[in-house]
C-alpha cells in the first residue's frame, strides 16, 4: 500500500497524481500610466512594425493635439475607455484589423507575465511586441 503514496521533499505523503497537479495563482500588480505608456511606446515606436501598423483613419485622429507623440495619444485613448486600431503592417489582403482597448492591453501583459516573468520596470521593444501580439492576437504568431 505504501507504493501508492510518494514523499515529496516536505514530507507530505501525497498520490502521483496529487504529486503532479499544478494550481494558477493571480496576483494584483498594479501599473501606473507610466508604465503602460513605456509598454506601448516600446510596441508602436519599433516593437510591432514588422507585423502590425496603427491605423490613424479613424475620426478621433482628427483631435490628436498637435505636437503630442502618436503613441502617447493611442494611450491617452486607451484610458479614455477608446478602442484603437491596427492592421496587418503588410497590407495583406486577408481583412486583418485588430482593435485593442485596455482591457486587452491589461489582458496582454497577464499573458506575458505568466509566460514569461517580463520585468515590468525594464520594457524593450521585443516586450512590448509580445504583450501586443498576446493582447491582439491572443498568442505569440510572429518572431
Amino acid at each position: 500500500m505504501s507504493n501508492l503514496f510518494i514523499k515529496d521533499t516536505h514530507g507530505f505523503k501525497l498520490k502521483p497524481e496529487e504529486a503532479k497537479k499544478t494550481y494558477d495563482v493571480t496576483a494584483v500588480i498594479p501599473m501606473k500610466v507610466e508604465d503602460l505608456e513605456n509598454i506601448v511606446v516600446s510596441a508602436i515606436e519599433g516593437g510591432i512594425n514588422y507585423w502590425a501598423a496603427l491605423d490613424n483613419t479613424d475620426p478621433e485622429w482628427d483631435n490628436k493635439p498637435e505636437g503630442l507623440a502618436v503613441s502617447q495619444y493611442v494611450l491617452e485613448l486607451l484610458i479614455a475607455g477608446k478602442s484603437v486600431k491596427f492592421q496587418d503592417a503588410e497590407g495583406s489582403d486577408d481583412d486583418s484589423d485588430w482593435n485593442l482597448t485596455l482591457e486587452k492591453l491589461l489582458n496582454g501583459i497577464a499573458l506575458d507575465l505568466r509566460n514569461y516573468q517580463t520585468d515590468l520596470l525594464d520594457i524593450d521593444s521585443e516586450d512590448a511586441d509580445r504583450i501586443f501580439q498576446y493582447a491582439l492576437l491572443g498568442e505569440i504568431v510572429y518572431g
